[in-house]
Order: structure tokens, then C-alpha cells, then sequence
């Protein structure tokens, strides 16, 4: 096993909470309420991109939703994986191999399943139970390279506006970095 070296999760937390709320992609109230959840224009729905350096909301084409996330990951083939009912992440098929490891993005999508394991994101006990193996095994720990996108899920397996579980849980989680002065 190589031996990996100490990380400064609050340096690393502060520099994820830093970048979002001040590249003008997210959208964050000047009062202690904390962020709002954009609104889509007609014929789009509103995904979160995470990238090496932070992140932002984006819009998409609900005709073409997967063509626009393709064209922000980089990457024509992307592949999904359900995180949460009602919540997936988009990768580029061949980000492992191509985009570096992006720490930020890995951060959020464990500190979301972190939440959903310990009760902080409203989840039935499946989700929990999916939550607590995605976390307890290297095999199955989100592991970012590139950008991601964040949407919800479609009938069909698409993407979908994210649910109103987890547009809470973003609006609780941007809004407690702001509290503790990491935004």
C-alpha cells in the first residue's frame, strides 16, 4: 500500500467553498437564508457541474440533456452512476484515464453520502443502506477525475431535474460553509 500524505480537509473544504460561491456560478443570497435554487428556463432543467476547482449550476436541454452534459464534461461518451434514488452523477466515459483526479468533486459526492448515511439528507433506508456501501468499500467510494454533472433521474433512466430531497440538502450544505466562514 503506498503511503498517501496528509491532507488538510478544512484547507481542502474552504478552497471548494471559496471557488463556488465567488466564480459567479452559484447563485448565493446576500442574507444568512443562504442560496437559492436557480430556476430553469423553459426547456431546460438545472444540474450541478463539479469540476477540479469548484463548481456552479448549469442548464440543460431537456430535449438534448445528455448531448450538453457531454459537451461539459469533454468527453462525446459519458457514463452515469446512481448515487441516491432520484440522483445521479454524469463522468466522462474515459475521464479516469484522461482528467485528473478532481479532490473537490470527490469531497462533495462523499460528504453527501456521508449525510444520507448519518440521517442529514431526507433518504428512506435504502438509500442508506446504498449510501453505507458506496462509502465502506474502495470499490464502490466515488472516485472523480474531470468534471461531473449532478442531475436527477428520469423514468427512462435520463436525466431529470433533481429533487427536491436534495435541493434542500445543496441549499443546507452551501448555506453551513457560508456559516462557518468557508464562504
Amino acid at each position: 500500500m503506498t503511503e498517501q500524505p496528509e491532507r488538510d480537509l478544512i484547507a481542502e473544504i474552504d478552497n471548494f467553498i471559496t471557488t463556488i460561491t465567488t466564480d459567479g456560478s452559484w447563485s448565493a443570497s446576500s442574507d444568512t437564508s443562504g442560496p437559492r435554487w436557480p430556476q430553469a428556463d423553459d426547456g431546460h432543467i438545472v444540474a450541478v457541474m463539479l469540476h477540479e476547482t469548484g463548481g456552479g449550476w448549469r442548464q440543460l436541454s431537456s430535449a438534448e440533456p445528455v448531448s450538453d452534459i457531454a459537451a461539459l464534461i469533454g468527453d462525446p461518451l459519458v457514463a452515469r452512476r446512481w448515487l441516491l434514488h432520484g440522483v445521479q452523477v454524469w463522468v466522462g466515459h474515459n475521464s479516469r484515464a484522461t482528467a485528473p483526479h478532481s479532490d473537490d468533486s470527490t469531497y462533495f459526492l462523499h460528504r453527501l453520502l456521508s449525510d444520507v448515511r448519518d440521517g442529514n439528507y431526507a433518504a428512506d433506508e435504502h438509500d442508506r443502506d446504498h449510501a453505507r456501501t458506496q462509502l465502506s468499500s474502495p470499490d464502490h467510494t466515488p472516485d472523480v477525475h474531470g468534471q461531473c454533472v449532478i442531475t436527477g433521474v428520469a423514468e427512462d433512466g435520463g436525466p431529470a431535474p433533481l429533487n427536491e430531497d436534495f435541493r434542500d440538502w445543496m441549499d443546507r450544505f452551501l448555506h453551513e460553509m457560508r456559516r462557518r466562514g468557508l464562504a
